[in-house]
């Protein structure tokens, strides 16, 4: 699950949860989130994110946001890389989610 909203202040709001596989030896997932001005091309986010462990839920769980200065078109491309010890397993690449903040 990924989810890309901004609000009208200009809020935008990064979410995402990943679900193992029962016998994956993963014991840490990364999102590595940039997000992109469309039309001028600037990255005004780039970031790589250690995502919070949900027991109950057995899920790891995205919930981040980040102030936009300006306003526009744009593009928030997120990967997910999972890890044993410090040995990458799987990266994932999520589909590109666009909004606008006007």
């Amino acid at each position: 699950f990924v989810d890309f909203n901004i609000d009208a202040n200009g809020n935008a709001e990064i979410k995402g949860t990943l679900e193992p596989l029962k016998s994956s030896a993963t014991d840490k997932v990364c999102a590595v989130v940039k997000i992109t001005n469309v039309m001028t091309r600037k990255v005004v986010y780039n970031q790589t994110i250690k995502m919070t462990y949900s027991k109950p839920k057995k899920n790891y769980i995205l919930d981040e946001s980040y102030q936009l200065i300006e306003k526009g078109k744009y593009q928030m491309d997120l990967t997910y890389k999972c890890y044993t010890g410090n040995m990458l397993l799987e990266s994932i690449q999520t589909e590109p989610k666009v909004k606008t903040y006007a």
